[in-house]
């Protein structure tokens, strides 16, 4: 149904902004410790098989997607866990706040603007999708504008001298 196709996309979204926000650590273990990083992806890609095992019977597309972001979530959780306690290093977690809000603030207005929708009416659901881009737009477009060095590595991880 389409409901469960726009419910696919939304937790995938949210699978894949776990991933983007926190995905430059794996950067640090590839250069200090790969065994390391090669085991905290072992771990996330076995916790995100397990739960497909158990919820795409049940749950199907939305089952997988959650399977997906299960896996995202533990790798992340688990990368800042190495990358603070394991290597004394301290992500820039502040960095990903002003992102992280703008993409909630889309989020918000593509499900306001479904809310009005019929069932499977496609130009409503262009329009939910043109309102988040343009939510998240205003949002991140001054934030990159004030300091465009933001997207670059350098000042990811801080070390604890």
């Amino acid at each position: 149904s389409g409901d469960a196709v726009d419910l696919t996309l939304v937790i995938l979204a949210a699978a894949e902004a776990i991933h983007a926000a926190l995905g430059v650590g794996d950067l640090v273990f590839v250069f200090e410790r790969p065994r390391l990083g090669l085991a905290v992806a072992a771990a996330s890609m076995t916790v995100g098989g397990l739960m497909g095992f158990a919820l795409i019977p049940a749950l199907g597309l939305v089952g997988a997607a959650l399977s997906v972001t299960a896996s995202f979530a533990v790798q992340a959780a688990l990368r800042y866990a190495v990358l603070r306690f394991g290597l004394g290093a301290r992500p820039a977690d502040a960095s990903i706040l002003p992102p992280l809000v703008a993409g909630l603030a889309a989020l918000a207005a593509c499900l306001a603007v479904r809310a009005f929708a019929p069932a499977d009416d496609w130009p409503w659901r262009f329009a939910a999708l043109a309102a988040g881009a343009a939510v998240l737009a205003a949002g991140l477009g001054p934030w990159l504008r004030a300091d465009p060095g933001r997207l670059q590595l350098a000042g990811f991880v801080s070390r604890h001298d």
